[in-house]
């Protein structure tokens, strides 16, 4: 039975491609897995290159008429990337960017290790929440009816706030005010948000056919 399970013109169920199912069905040297791999090493990089230009050109810096994670998050890159890369192959690619690009972008403005795993750790959760409300229910994420339209945005608005959590740490670490902190909070969820609904959920009604389509072949 293919890991695609119905037809990918119409009903498309979350069903990752893992890689535990690509070293399982393909030798390590076969074409197929090293383009899969290769493909996705690169996105990764590319990830963490955005994330570090963020940071050099000075999006971070925190002050009272300005606060750079708002910058951040109303457009993420590496989010967008990482939650297609998730809708579209599975949890583990898409958040190992993820959480490696917001670490990296938070080691880069002086937050030390920990703080900055708390950080990364945040953008993951927010994509667990992504996989575990696809992994129970049998809903479509083509977004191509009103239930797959409906459920995504429930599902990306509570992932927001998940997601949003580590703007706090981000505060306390900066040593801003309550209401710096409660600022940049509400500039964060809503930025994921917005992103979220906005690029990704165009990405996956324009493209969630031709993708699963390319990996059934």
């Amino acid at each position: 039975m293919s890991i695609l399970g119905n037809d990918a013109g119409s009903f498309i169920k979350w069903r990752p491609l893992t890689i535990e199912h690509l070293v399982s069905n393909y030798r390590l040297t076969d074409i197929n897995l090293l383009v899969y791999l290769a493909g996705w090493l690169f996105l990764v990089t590319i990830s963490l290159y955005l994330s570090a230009t963020i940071s050099i050109q000075d999006y971070l810096n925190v002050s009272l008429d300005r606060s750079g994670i708002i910058d951040l998050v109303v457009f993420n890159p590496t989010l967008i990337l990482g939650i297609l890369l998730f809708y579209w192959f599975g949890f583990e690619w898409g958040f190992i960017p993820v959480y490696l690009s917001a670490f990296a972008v938070a080691s880069l403005s002086g937050i030390p290790v920990l703080l900055s795993s708390l950080i990364g750790l945040s953008f993951v959760l927010g994509i667990g929440f992504y996989a575990m409300a696809y992994q129970s229910l049998r809903i479509d994420y083509n977004l191509r009816n009103l239930k797959s339209f409906t459920f995504f945005i429930v599902v990306t608005f509570l992932a927001s706030f998940a997601s949003s959590m580590g703007a706090f740490i981000w505060g306390f670490f900066h040593q801003l005010s309550v209401n710096e902190i409660l600022t940049i909070w509400k500039s964060w969820w809503t930025g994921i948000f917005f992103q979220t609904v906005i690029f990704c959920g165009a990405a996956l009604f324009l493209l969630t056919p031709y993708v699963e389509k390319w990996k059934t072949k």
